[in-house]
């Protein structure tokens, strides 16, 4: 299975399942650095998934010090 096939499964998953208001694919736009995929519940808090298919494409993440210090910063406030 690749990345794509995950996400559309996600989506089908959040939209259908969980009746979310919204998912997008593949942005930038809304917590600074790019989301495989954002999803707006019906309480308007927003998931985000980041998709993981290889051990080497997890690994990759760890370089990424930025965004994890954001998220960390984010979960001490």
């Amino acid at each position: 299975m690749n990345e794509r096939q995950v996400i559309t499964i996600l989506m089908q998953y959040a939209m259908e399942q969980k009746q979310h208001k919204a998912c997008i694919n593949n942005s930038r736009e809304f917590v600074g650095w790019e989301a495989d995929l954002l999803s707006l519940t019906r309480a308007n808090l927003l998931h985000e998934f980041e998709v993981k298919v290889s051990r080497a494409d997890f690994l990759a993440d760890k370089k990424k010090v930025w965004k994890h210090q954001q998220i960390g910063m984010a979960f001490a406030s």
